[in-house]
């Protein structure tokens, strides 16, 4: 097990550009007046998470791991942010930072006022990485940045490991369904 979490570690490093730094010690949720310029952050947990997986409401979900310390993935927020002003009505764009819980204050808020973004943000909080990986998906070695995209149903349609583009986004989420794909193409032509 310790072996697997240190592979674990070491890919997601080398998939991110291996930027990481040190840890900081602050409070996990964020109480500064200056963070109303970011979302909100709060922290999610694996149950948290399957619910917000399978409470839909109608609409597709797009949940993008990502964390501070990893370059692609801040290079594919725009196209994330541009996709959530797109989708409209039809989908919910959200992202899941693999920071430690306590690094809401020191690390996520900083990064998110750097840069900024239209869509939900939280923090895994979570005991077990390898069951938080496997939970979403036995095939994701923990890769960073990875995209999930869950069709109206909470069922899994596709999983996009590494940076991606708008488009990349848009046509996975269009596939999600044959019945919305029209309906969002025509959102995100407007």
């Amino acid at each position: 097990m310790r072996t697997a979490i240190i592979l674990l570690f070491l890919t997601l490093i080398v998939a991110c550009g291996g930027e990481e730094t040190g840890r900081g010690n602050q409070g996990a949720e964020s109480t500064d007046a200056a963070a109303a310029a970011v979302p909100s952050v709060r922290t999610i947990t694996l149950p948290e998470l399957q619910r917000l997986i399978q409470d839909r409401n109608g609409k597709h979900l797009v949940l993008n791991m990502w964390a501070t310390w990893c370059v692609p993935c801040k290079e594919e927020f725009p196209d994330l942010s541009s996709l959530a002003e797109n989708a409209g009505e039809t989908a919910d764009v959200v992202g899941i930072s693999l920071d430690y819980p306590d690094e809401i204050d020191s690390r996520v808020i900083p990064f998110l006022r750097q840069n900024p973004v239209s869509f939900t943000i939280y923090v895994a909080d979570v005991a077990n990485q390898d069951n938080f990986i496997n939970s979403l998906n036995q095939n994701w070695s923990g890769a960073l940045p990875t995209t999930f995209i869950y069709d109206s149903d909470g069922q899994q349609t596709a999983m996009l490991v590494g940076k991606r583009t708008l488009t990349d986004f848009e046509n996975a989420l269009a596939q999600t369904s044959a019945d919305n794909s029209e309906s969002f193409n025509r959102e995100s032509q407007r």
